[in-house]
């Protein structure tokens, strides 16, 4: 709990109840599409992505 990487915790949504309101308890199929975090996963599949010379 002392270390450096154990510091506010709570800040970073690292807690069972910040990863439980980020959504991030799920596992198998049903989180794929929450990682890394739900608004990272939202950004990766609503980016309309075009090729240059199409």
């Amino acid at each position: 709990i002392c270390k450096n990487v154990m510091k506010h915790r709570e800040l970073r949504g690292l807690t069972a109840a910040g990863r439980k309101a980020r959504g991030l308890l799920k596992k198998g199929k049903r989180a794929t599409k929450l990682r890394p975090s739900y608004r990272a996963a939202y950004r990766k599949h609503s980016l309309m992505r075009l090729r240059r010379f199409r």
